[in-house]
């Protein structure tokens, strides 16, 4: 066997044992027998391929998607899908609009779940998306502590305006500012495709996002208010059974 192969293969097995736990890098490379220099470097292959997932800049590691698809596991970060799937068929039942449970995933937002409304007509969205051109997305960049936005920012680069210009530095930082602030984020881009999202909390840090999305001809500002309110309720109850 070609031995870096066999060392990548280890170090999966052993952060597989304990998927949704986070294993610092030296703890990884004590464990599976390499100088820490060799397994940083290759856990920064297995993070690009998305088979190792790192956490919090420098905090550690733990299994990424491209492992759960292989290993047959259906759900992706099953603790918080499992935790969020009733109140999300209950939002889509009240509104009969889809809800859509979101995380960040490198510079998009990543869908773990959907639960779509009986419409006719329905909204597609992409499983992922560049993260500033979603209400989830830009919700969960405007909840990062300021030094992994700026890793984000140094490793992914600012986001684009509609010209195809890229944004000023404070025109991001204000437009992020005045979600935090709020405590939620609404988009509406050309498409016109309406996105409302709040924060899901566990261990008072924001891991993923509660969204309902719906064309804009079928919204009003009393249905807008409706659903923020009941996202907000909801996502409460979700983050309390996180905790």
């Amino acid at each position: 066997m070609i031995q870096v192969i066999g060392r990548a293969l280890d170090i999966i097995e052993f952060v597989a044992k304990h998927p949704g736990e986070v294993k610092p890098l030296g703890v990884i490379a004590d464990e599976v027998g390499l100088n820490h220099g060799t397994c940083a470097n290759i856990l920064k292959t297995l993070v690009n391929r998305n088979y190792i997932e790192k956490v919090d800049g420098k905090k550690g590691y733990r299994l990424g998607m491209m492992a759960f698809k292989l290993s047959g596991t259906r759900d992706y970060k099953n603790d918080l899908i499992e935790a969020a799937r009733a109140e999300m068929e209950m939002l889509t039942k009240k509104f009969n609009e889809n809800t859509l449970l979101s995380v960040l995933h490198k510079n998009n937002r990543l869908a773990i779940l959907r639960i779509n409304s009986n419409n006719q007509v329905q909204v597609i969205t992409p499983t992922e998306k560049e993260a500033f051109n979603s209400s989830t997305g830009r919700l969960l960049m405007a909840l990062l502590s300021k030094e992994d936005l700026d890793t984000f920012v140094a490793t992914y680069g600012l986001p684009k305006e509609k010209s195809s210009r890229t944004i000023s530095r404070t025109k991001f930082i204000a437009d992020l500012a005045d979600i935090r602030k709020k405590g939620y984020a609404t988009h509406l881009p050309d498409d016109e495709i309406l996105g409302i999202a709040v924060p899901i909390y566990q261990q008072q840090k924001a891991v993923a996002s509660l969204s309902i999305y719906l064309p804009a001809f079928r919204s009003t500002e009393a249905k807008i208010r409706l659903m923020l309110k009941q996202l907000l309720l909801s996502a409460e109850t979700i983050s309390q059974q996180l905790s």
